[in-house]
């Protein structure tokens, strides 16, 4: 399934073609730099509504359809307050993102915590998805909290980004799959 941060890239990817066929490098590197940041963004942005989705949809169901509750938890817990649930790294390091979501499973019980925690040790590809996740939210918070049109991020390329994109679009499927085994 293509997402819009899937539709982003190959526009990044048609245009990055085209100023490489004609050669306009000068263009190309503003380009690149400016979509390095729009892609961040577009990233941290796709994965907020993904996730507050599925935990609304997790409520909703857990709670037998309880409009209710539902909306109090999504007020109360959910809705504008997506930076709270994990701890992202350190502000203004972009390169010290955090490498785990303790913080996260931890709203749920210690003893899911310690469950989720030994299977993401069992599983690199899961470890691997979960610490792209973190990056891309501490890169986007980075750029966000940042004067972002002077910000100069060049740490990683666009194709860097973006594979960490689809490292880090498994994790909320994986998160999905943990609350709903409960």
């Amino acid at each position: 399934m293509s997402t819009a941060v899937d539709n982003i890239w190959q526009e990044y990817v048609s245009v990055r073609d085209l100023l490489t066929e004609l050669k306009e490098v000068s263009a190309l590197s503003d380009y690149t730099n400016t979509m390095r940041k729009v892609i961040i963004l577009s990233c941290g942005s796709y994965f907020e509504h993904e996730m507050t989705e599925m935990l609304k949809g997790y409520v909703l169901e857990a709670s037998n359809g309880n409009e209710l509750i539902a909306s109090f938890l999504e007020k109360q817990a959910i809705q504008q307050r997506y930076h709270t649930l994990f701890d992202w790294g350190k502000q203004d390091e972009p390169g010290q993102p955090s490498t785990s979501a303790k913080k996260f499973w931890k709203l749920f019980g210690n003893d899911f915590c310690t469950n989720v925690e030994i299977i993401i040790k069992e599983k690199p590809d899961v470890k691997e998805s979960q610490e792209a996740f973190l990056e891309l939210g501490h890169l986007r918070n980075i750029l966000v909290h940042s004067n972002f049109a002077d910000y100069i991020y060049a740490d990683k390329t666009p194709e860097e980004i973006f594979s960490l994109y689809q490292k880090a679009s498994k994790f909320i499927p994986f998160i999905k799959e943990k609350l709903n085994e409960q």
